[in-house]
């Protein structure tokens, strides 16, 4: 800085000046006052103006779209270091923070299923003229539980269609994401409210409708692989049913569906992971990896170990989401 009659003229800094400020900025000394200030009052109020400023923003909205692929990257290094792991077990374990996460995921809890209600009455409302919300294609409306948004068109299909990536639609979009998301955008066209039976009928075919009087049988030809994994279940499911259900034809063990093979799915009765620890089926070759069809070829080739059932997808994702592993419509303990 150079000092004139009228007025200050600054300078910018020369490479010595800088060097030195550097060295300078490495003492202890310097380090603890320099804690010492970020930590008072006054300091943070300054930092919190700053990073409110319209401008401060838009440039780190800028900087973080240009680079988020390496700040995610350095994000999970510095996450994965022995110290950060310790310290996030230490900090985590504490019963402030425990007490404190309890709370924080309650209230999410409770905005995300506000949410969801939101999206199912408001396409509820729209497509099916319910005040209720319903199915869209079965009319199922015993419990929200029981439904589900269902992408028209196909999820990742419909990033194809400008309308909605040009509003900011994504595949990736999930849960409370995708609930705020539609909320948001005034309930774009391209969702429905199906049950999970209808929604998994239709997500699991080519033609992408589901059974329930929208499909021409005559033009559905299953490939090779689908023909085998049906087998696989007539073969499976009849057993499960005649076993807890006292029923010859495959159906729910909870509500007793029965009208279609494609509303039934395989369930475990304890859980997947938790069936991990279950001496008996590990002995056999059990793990949670086992999924589909050889899922079923371990259990047919096992006689049909314990510890599975037959329940619709209704149930069985009602009990899946539920806290103590129940569905609302059972009526005795599994």
């Amino acid at each position: 800085m150079v000092q004139t009659n009228k007025k200050q003229i600054w300078k910018p800094e020369s490479e010595k000046q800088k060097a030195k400020r550097k060295l300078r900025g490495q003492t202890p000394e310097y380090k603890a006052r320099s804690k010492k200030y970020n930590q008072s009052e006054r300091a943070k109020e300054l930092a919190k103006k700053r990073r409110d400023r319209p401008e401060t923003r838009a440039k780190k909205i800028a900087y973080d779209l240009k680079n988020q692929d390496r700040i995610k990257k350095v994000k999970k290094i510095h996450a994965a270091t022995p110290e950060r792991r310790a310290y996030r077990l230490e900090f985590d374990a504490r019963p402030d923070q425990i007490e404190k996460a309890k709370i924080r995921h309650a209230k999410h809890k409770v905005y995300r299923d506000d949410l969801r209600v939101n999206v199912l009455l408001g396409y509820s409302k729209r497509l099916s003229k319910s005040d209720i919300p319903c199915c869209n294609c079965c009319g199922e409306n015993s419990h929200t539980e029981f439904l589900a948004i269902d992408h028209v068109l196909g999820k990742k299909q419909m990033n194809s269609i400008p309308e909605l990536v040009k509003i900011g639609y994504s595949s990736k979009l999930k849960d409370y994401f995708l609930y705020r998301w539609i909320i948001d955008n005034d309930f774009p066209e391209g969702f429905q409210i199906l049950c999970h039976n209808c929604n998994q009928s239709k997500e699991n075919t080519k033609h992408n409708l589901c059974i329930h009087g929208n499909r021409d049988q005559t033009k559905f030809k299953p490939d090779k692989s689908a023909s085998h994994a049906l087998s696989l279940r007539m073969k499976v499911f009849p057993h499960y049913s005649k076993r807890h259900s006292n029923s010859d034809i495959a159906c729910c063990r909870c509500c007793g569906q029965n009208s279609n093979m494609e509303f039934l799915a395989l369930d475990h009765i304890l859980g997947r992971y938790e069936m991990n620890s279950i001496p008996e089926l590990v002995k056999i070759g059990y793990s949670s990896k086992l999924k589909n069809r050889p899922l079923l070829v371990w259990i047919k080739n096992n006689n049909f170990p314990k510890g599975f059932q037959i329940l619709c997808h209704n149930c069985n994702m009602a009990k899946g989401n539920s806290k103590d592993n129940k569905c609302p419509m059972e009526n005795k303990p599994h």
